[in-house]
């Protein structure tokens, strides 16, 4: 099990998924998974990721997409998720040359716009109230 926040240093390309396996969420409040380029406080990052469970723990999460350029938050994107509290899954980042592909489980669940290049990426960072079992980057 990996303590919370998790950091990873990569480079991430169009050639690159990125597998988070098996994180299970335990309790309602959130998860978070940002591809930042920097490692300070105001770095770009291309992708921010955020699952809430805001109602009871039967309802499904609300997943937003955004991205933080130059010290602004762009628009966020929302839609509900199948994640349920307490079950475990498997979250994948797919990078395409178009931008992101989100995938729950093997399904695709959205696509979020590169707003900044993802050669961009040096750092994967995961943060919030899950238990990590499991980081897989491999080449698509």
């Amino acid at each position: 099990m990996q303590k919370m926040p998790y950091t990873l240093s990569k480079s991430v390309s169009p050639a690159i998924k990125q597998n988070d396996s098996e994180v299970r969420v335990f309790h309602l409040l959130r998860f978070r998974v940002d591809l930042a380029s920097g490692q300070f406080q105001g770095a770009n990052m291309p992708l921010k990721l955020e699952l809430r469970f805001d109602g009871p723990a039967s309802s499904p999460a609300v997943l937003t997409l955004n991205s933080f350029k130059e010290g602004q938050l762009g628009t966020e994107k929302t839609l509900k998720s199948s994640f349920q509290q307490g079950q475990p899954f498997d979250l994948q980042l797919v990078v395409t040359s178009e931008g992101y592909k989100v995938m729950e489980n093997g399904t695709f669940l959205a696509d979020f716009d590169h707003r900044l290049p993802a050669k961009t990426v040096r750092f994967l960072e995961i943060d919030g109230d899950a238990t990590l079992k499991k980081v897989d980057l491999a080449r698509g």
